[in-house]
């Protein structure tokens, strides 16, 4: 068993968004489930689970939420529920903030706005109050379609907050400076007034003397400058402050306002001054001063005032690089809007950057660490700098840049050449001539993607804002490069679009409703085809005709009522369409297009006509078979070609196999009839049908055990091949013809056949026998004649009872002996007669072989007693019996006793009793005797004994029987 690998799973990677995306349950969001998503849709998350972007994909018109790592920490605590649902309930409470550019967005137009204000109502947020740069850029489907909006967000609150506090500044400096306008008045006016505000004023102020000395001042004055004194008008007496001016130039001291207002220069407003205090710490100050009076205008003093502006100061200093930095990343966005390959955004990126910056190289890489390699985009490069490589082996780069480049820590290098630096990785980067190195890492989907590396070729110290200016322009380069790849791939899947819209054999059109004064849809104007179209509707293609116009007669009211459905719901719809004025057929798929308020439809139109004609003809074929099937004693049936199912049963199946036509077609049908069929012709019957449906025509026999009844019935099957248009075996043909009877009469037939012969056979040599014994008896023609015919008519009923059997049939004792003597005329009907007693037990078989000898013994037995024994005179008597007795091996046979009494018989010595069975003296043996004496034994193998009593004769015979 192999691993799981997690990189053929999809999203690929180890993030946290790619692991949630994968584990999220889409079946019931408007995206649907992840294996079914669009590649488009697939490729434009990769490129967002891959950007340190805050990036977040609205999918459909209920904005179902799709997002990356970076958006995922952006949000706080509505993360990780967020992700899936719809972002009309996520951000419910800042809706007025970002709904609008979601609208415009839809409709197809990219929506961009700056310092966007929201103002958060729930708790979960890291903060209750925020500004945002948002862009909302629409996604397209292959058909132009918007299906979702990709949103791009950058948090933008400290900057705006800097500028709020620097404006607060700038207007409480002007109010500070009115205010020391005033009070410096106010002081000039009255000395008292300024020792009271002195004590009290948030400013440093102090009274000088005309030599600088501070003759009074207040505690905040002392803070500024304890012990200090303001320059006087000899350069060598005073401070020496460590000043500069705004502009970065040191200040001399005669420059000083306390200086300048000493010599009769009021200094208002004041100037603004950086100097190092005591603790060594730079502060920004404004300083003010007027000169002081006496009554005969001559300078007696000043008066010098202090405001610490430090915070204002940075923070206008920092505003000010805001502004630069702002001005610079917008100049940085319309440039890269500009270019349309990525490498061009790279290299204006990265010479924008270098030439802010006054950097020597700008370098951009994407890693693969599959390959151990990261590949080199050279951007920018300044006089004599020289690239990298355009493939670096990370192994050679192995230690801990790389090691904080993969945590996502940015690398500050100051000088490689530092002894206190001295690592192989840095001795790698030196060797390359770079001194100063500033590596900002991008973190894609838990692993180190993308890397902006700034090369200095002289020791260079990295500011705060060289790092922050460098993430963003990483940041958004990423996120532009990310962008364009997307639009690339939707570009070329238009492409695709377009040249499978101009090729595809199927009719594509873009239709818009046309609406009555209440909103009806009344017809649709054709805004766009495909040629195919316009060869299967047989008509040109005109932009702006309507449908009226081109199918004059042919818009019925139910094209009105599809076109209406699916543009007032949105549902497609699929269904198909007779147009009259082409006598042509068509299938159309209809679906709503986003915009313009639902009314805008697109169709594809297959032309079917030939196929409908076909199922026309194949259902008028269908009907006459199964109207023939309804009608045929013979089961007439069809498979389907792939599965062997039965798709069609006559009724005649029912009553052949003994089931209902529902519970055969239940489940698997073939199965169902192969367990009828007997083990032994299963395997047999499945081969035929194989050949069957490999376009053989078969014919076979099987053999079924009905259910029903558990009888065997014998059927015989022809089965065909059923050919498609293209000639190609769908169907199975059958006729399946109960053959059991069939069978049982060609059989029972071929038997009576044989025992026709058999007998016929028997019957001559019997006949022949009869005649050559009757005539040698006979003493004349007469006698023959009489004799002749008694005998023949004996063979006639015998042979007359043969005839009437059945197959497995055999005449018993019983009514061979009732039907000799029913022919004689001794017994009635009902076996009864006054001189003939039979006993004995009906049903003992005989068999066929053994009937005509035995029946002609019989009946010279009854012959010889009517003319000379028993039943001739009317005291005679005749008993006839017989009973099973045991022979040999103790298989059953047939004892026949024949008793005759009340008679006297004439015997050869001259008494009573005298004669022969045949009525004549004993000179010879007569026929009858010589039949029971020596055919019987010979034909049968029976035992006879015969004897002339003087009360008539006496015989026994005893044979086999049928073994059934």
């Amino acid at each position: 068993m192999t691993a799981h690998d997690p990189a053929s799973e999809w999203p690929r990677g180890s993030g946290e968004m790619a692991q949630l995306i994968r584990q999220h349950d889409w079946a019931t969001t408007s995206p649907g489930p992840v294996e079914r998503w669009l590649g488009s849709l697939r490729t434009l998350v990769d490129l967002m689970l891959g950007s340190g972007e805050v990036m977040c994909l609205l999918w459909g018109r209920d904005a179902v939420m799709i997002y990356n790592d970076a958006y995922a920490r952006s949000i706080g605590e509505r993360h990780p529920a967020a992700l899936g649902r719809s972002a009309h309930e996520v951000w419910a409470d800042v809706r007025e903030g970002w709904a609008p550019l979601f609208e415009r967005a839809w409709t197809g137009e990219e929506a961009r706005t700056r310092d966007r204000h929201l103002r958060f109502a729930a708790p979960d947020v890291p903060r209750q109050e925020a500004w945002f740069d948002l862009t909302y850029t629409p996604v397209r489907n292959e058909a132009g379609e918007v299906q979702g909006i990709l949103a791009t967000v950058r948090d933008v609150t400290d900057q705006v907050q800097a500028e709020q506090n620097r404006r607060t500044t700038e207007a409480r400096l002007r109010e500070s400076e009115a205010g020391y306008r005033e009070l410096s008045e106010q002081l000039a006016r009255s000395q008292r007034l300024q020792s009271a505000m002195l004590e009290v004023v948030p400013v440093g102020l102090a009274l000088l003397s005309t030599d600088g000395g501070v003759i009074l001042s207040n505690p905040a004055w002392d803070r500024f400058t304890p012990g200090r004194r303001i320059p006087s008008r000899d350069p060598d007496r005073g401070w020496r402050w460590q000043a500069w001016d705004t502009e970065g130039h040191a200040v001399e001291p005669h420059n000083y306002p306390g200086a300048r207002a000493l010599r009769g220069e009021p200094c208002l407003p004041g100037i603004e001054f950086l100097y190092t205090d005591d603790g060594g710490d730079q502060i920004w100050t404004n300083v003010a001063s007027v000169p002081l009076l006496d009554t005969q205008g001559q300078v007696a003093g000043a008066v010098s005032i202090i405001m610490d502006i430090d915070a204002a100061k940075r923070a206008e200093q920092i505003m000010r690089a805001s502004e630069e930095r702002h001005v610079f990343l917008l100049g940085l966005g319309d440039a890269l809007r500009a270019q349309t390959s990525p490498q061009d955004m790279i290299e204006v990126a990265a010479r924008l950057l270098g030439e802010h910056l006054g950097a020597s190289r700008i370098m951009f890489a994407e890693f693969d660490e599959a390959r151990g390699v990261a590949d080199i985009f050279h951007g920018w490069f300044a006089d004599g700098a020289q690239p990298f490589p355009e493939v670096m082996r990370l192994e050679d780069y192995e230690g801990p840049i790389l090691d904080d480049l993969r945590a996502g820590r940015t690398v500050r290098i100051e000088d490689t050449r530092d002894p206190a630096l001295a690592r192989p990785d840095l001795t790698a980067i030196a060797e390359l001539g770079v001194a100063a190195l500033l590596s900002i890492p991008l973190i894609v989907g838990g692993r180190l993607a993308v890397n902006l590396s700034v090369h200095q070729h002289v020791a260079r110290h990295w500011t705060d804002a060289d790092v922050a200016l460098a993430q963003e322009v990483a940041e958004r380069l990423w996120a532009d490069l990310v962008r364009a790849r997307v639009e690339a791939a939707l570009r070329e899947s238009e492409k695709k679009y377009r040249r499978l819209f101009e090729t595809m054999s199927e009719g594509f059109t873009v239709m818009e409703a046309v609406r009555d004064e209440v909103g009806r849809v009344v017809d649709v104007i054709f805004l766009a085809a495909n040629q195919a179209w316009e060869r299967q509707a047989g008509v040109a293609f005109v932009p702006g005709t309507r449908a009226s116009e081109l199918f004059v007669g042919s818009v019925s009211q139910e094209w009105i009522k599809t076109w209406s459905h699916v543009a007032d719901t949105g549902e497609a719809h699929r269904e198909e369409q007779y147009v009259a004025s082409t006598d042509r057929w068509y299938e159309t798929h209809y679906w709503r297009v986003a915009g313009n308020g639902g009314n805008v439809l697109a169709a594809l139109f297959d032309d079917i006509t030939v196929r409908k004609r076909a199922e026309a003809a194949l259902r008028e074929s269908e009907e006459r078979l199964r109207a023939f099937g309804e009608a045929s004693s013979d089961v007439l049936w069809i498979r389907d070609a792939e599965t062997l199912d039965w798709t069609y049963l006559s009724p005649a199946f029912e009553c052949i196999y003994g089931l209902s036509r529902e519970e055969a077609l239940h489940g698997d049908t073939m199965h169902n009839w192969l367990d009828m069929i007997v083990p032994h012709d299963r395997e047999r019957a499945r081969a035929e049908i194989e050949k069957a449906r490999q376009g053989e025509r078969v014919t076979f026999e099987y053999r079924i055990t009905r259910p029903s009844d558990g009888e065997i019935r014998l059927l015989r099957n022809t089965d065909f091949p059923i050919h498609d248009a293209a000639g190609h075996v769908t169907r199975i043909g059958g006729v399946g013809h109960d053959a059991t009877e069939e069978q049982a009469t060609a059989e029972r037939l071929q038997v009576l056949v044989h025992e026709l012969q058999h007998r016929t056979r028997n019957l001559m040599g019997v006949v022949q026998s009869i005649t050559n014994k009757t005539l040698a008896g006979s003493t004349s023609l007469e006698d023959f004649q009489n004799r002749i015919r008694d005998r023949l008519e004996a063979l006639a009923r015998v042979n007359g009872l043969l005839s009437r059997l059945n197959e497995g049939d055999r005449i018993t004792f019983d009514e061979l002996i009732r039907t000799e003597l029913k022919g004689h005329g001794v017994i009635d009907g009902h076996d009864h007669g006054l001189q003939v007693n039979l006993q004995g037990p009906k049903g003992l078989r005989l068999r066929s072989s053994q009937v005509q000898t035995l029946a002609l013994g019989l009946h010279e037995l009854a012959t010889n007693a009517l003319k000379y024994g028993a039943l001739s005179q009317p005291d005679g008597r005749l008993d006839i019996s017989w009973h099973l007795v045991p022979g040999p091996d103790d298989k059953p046979q047939l004892r026949v006793d024949w008793r005759e009494s009340g008679v006297e018989v004439a015997m050869p010595d001259g008494t009573a009793g005298e004669g022969t069975i045949d009525g004549r003296p004993p000179r010879r043996r007569g026929y009858g005797r010589e039949l029971i004496e020596q055919a019987l034994p010979y034909q049968l193998g029976a035992e006879t004994s015969y004897e002339l009593t003087p009360e008539g004769a006496r015989c026994t015979i005893t044979l086999p029987l049928s073994s059934t």
